[in-house]
């Protein structure tokens, strides 16, 4: 019995919680530190114009930050005769090319604008030229490093296709 009481004894102190020594008052939770947000990112823009007549596309670049617009313009500024108090009107013509992105994952979400003019040819000696006028305003997703078709506009009056392709490259 003896023998009984002590093994009882020498288990509930073995099984016993330990006394816990008096601690400091426990320190106020430090507040969560907001992570930085992350860097944009840059990219290089590709952009491929092919109406099917050329060997090769006429190819213009342009590098933007994520979520920053960009625009490219060229052509000429022609002149459309006199205007009013004797000053000179005149007309924008060629090439613009305006977009922006944001990154969806992997995939580049573009944003653009791509917009086509020119004078007509025969129209300038009446003293009233005509212009024709392509645009196209967009949304497409544009995986980096694979050439993606942003828009193919018809050119009814010339009967043209125009093929614009948007390749992306990452900068930083």
């Amino acid at each position: 019995m003896k023998t009984l009481l002590l093994a009882a004894s020498v288990l509930a102190l073995s099984t016993a919680p330990a006394l816990a020594a008096p601690s400091a008052p426990a320190a106020p939770p430090t507040p969560a530190v907001a992570s930085a947000p992350a860097a944009p990112s840059f990219y290089r823009l590709e952009v491929s114009i092919s109406d099917g007549t050329k060997p090769t596309p006429d190819t213009y670049s342009m590098v933007l930050e994520e979520n920053q617009h960009g625009r490219l313009q060229t052509g000429e500024n022609v002149s459309l005769g006199g205007g009013a108090n004797g000053g000179m009107a005149r007309q924008a013509i060629g090439l613009e090319l305006g977009f922006s992105y944001t990154m969806r994952g992997a995939v580049l979400v573009l944003d653009g604008e791509v917009e086509m003019s020119s004078l007509d040819p025969t129209t300038v000696a009446s003293g009233a030229p005509t212009f024709r006028r392509l645009k196209a305003v967009l949304v497409a997703p544009v995986v980096p490093g694979t050439p993606t078709q942003f828009v193919s506009l018809y050119d009814v009056s010339t009967k043209h296709r125009f093929e614009v392709t948007v390749s992306a490259k990452r900068l930083m």
